[in-house]
């Protein structure tokens, strides 16, 4: 395609011709290119805009390392075992589309799921919990909400694979090991990070449980008023 390219840019220069390249092959070409392109451009951007944000949340330098280190080790180990799986158990050819959708997808379920299990330790730990404590109610009931929420996004892209759509029949079935591993990296591997570094892990650990926000107030104020 290439090398196509050039003959028609070459034919243009020289015979002052308007010339255009179609057909599948170019379309998948270019759909490539923008994979790369969202791999090494929009995923940092991505990733910095996550930590700013938990920063800016937890009010903790360490906060934001901790997530970015469960999504790091989720998305190797989800990357291994894609190629394992799919490209070499099932010997199904990869589309250039599966690294930047599964790499997409869990960001923002490891940042989610994350935030939501620290910030639940976190209250229990100001509400006067101790350590191990705090950490049980967490596994009780937060890791609930996670495995449920993991279920119901894993059947849907387990339904997408299933109807076998080109393109998205491998991309689906990639999403479905990324799912996996971000809950399971959320509900064994977070808390364990917690139960060894405990409070470290939010440090400064100086944001007040019972400031209120204003904002929020507004909102449900509103949501009240026009229910």
């Amino acid at each position: 395609i290439v090398q196509v390219k050039k003959l028609v840019n070459n034919l243009k220069k020289e015979y002052n011709l308007n010339a255009y390249l179609t057909g599948i092959p170019l379309m998948s070409n270019d759909m490539k290119e923008t994979g790369k392109f969202t791999i090494q451009t929009v995923v940092p951007l991505a990733i910095l805009f996550v930590a700013i944000v938990i920063f800016i949340y937890f009010r903790s330098l360490v906060s934001p390392l901790v997530i970015l280190l469960v999504f790091g080790s989720t998305i190797v180990i989800s990357y291994s075992l894609i190629y394992f799986l799919i490209g070499l158990i099932l010997n199904h050819k990869i589309s250039f589309i599966s690294p930047s959708i599964v790499t997409i997808l869990v960001l923002g379920l490891s940042a989610d799921y994350s935030i939501y299990l620290l910030r639940r330790y976190y209250i229990e730990r100001k509400e006067g919990n101790t350590k191990d404590l705090a950490l049980q109610k967490l596994n009780i009931w937060s890791s609930q909400a996670v495995l449920m929420s993991s279920l119901a996004i894993f059947m849907s892209y387990t339904v997408l694979s299933l109807m076998n759509i080109p393109l998205f029949g491998d991309a689906a079935t990639a999403n479905m090991i990324g799912i996996g591993i971000t809950a399971l990296a959320n509900l064994f591997f977070l808390p364990s990070l917690l139960y060894i570094f405990n409070d470290k892990l939010l440090y400064p650990f100086k944001y007040k449980v019972n400031k209120k926000s204003k904002f929020f107030i507004k909102i449900s104020n509103f949501d009240i008023k026009y229910k």
